[in-house]
């Protein structure tokens, strides 16, 4: 091989180098959970994508109780709060038929499936008429409390957009 096609490659092999290395600099970072506690937690944190038109995490708004090993935040959905709880799937929901039965004991309405898992949409006791989301999966039970009424499509948008922080 001549001094030339190896000049070629050198540089094609640079040139790959900086497109990969401004490609990583400009990126855009899909999750705002700081290390300092998504480390903290034993099961996977679901957080909404950022820049989904109509859906706006409040990252400032996180916080992990380590006394209750659950985790916090509100998202605007359409500018309607919206608070997410998230814990480890509590091992006693492993047993058959206890997750139904809690569900059906906060008057579950309606179910659709999302790419964050099967969504239960329940109106308990106590919260006069406000919705509540239920999603069990991969070892996580994530409750999303409606403050304002959400209709099928905006509890969707949430869910559809949910990615793994952790």
């Amino acid at each position: 091989m001549n001094k030339s096609l190896y000049l070629a490659i050198f540089l094609i092999v640079i040139i790959i180098g900086i497109a990969t290395l401004i490609a990583a600099l400009f990126k855009q970072s899909t999750t705002t959970v700081p290390t300092t506690i998504s480390s903290e937690v034993d099961f996977t944190i679901l957080y909404p994508a950022p820049h989904i038109n109509g859906l706006h995490p409040q990252s400032s708004t996180i916080t992990y109780s380590q006394t209750n090993k659950g985790l916090s935040y509100v998202v605007l959905v359409d500018n309607k709060k919206v608070v997410v709880s998230e814990q480890s799937t509590p091992d006693i929901f492993s047993q058959n038929g206890v997750y139904n039965y809690k569900l059906s004991q906060a008057h579950e309405y309606n179910s659709f499936n999302t790419s964050a898992g099967e969504v239960a949409l329940t109106r308990p006791n106590g919260l006069g008429g406000q919705s509540v989301a239920w999603v069990n999966a991969g070892g996580t039970l994530t409750l999303a409390r409606a403050y304002q009424s959400l209709n099928e499509d905006q509890w969707k948008l949430l869910f559809n957009n949910m990615e793994t922080a952790h």
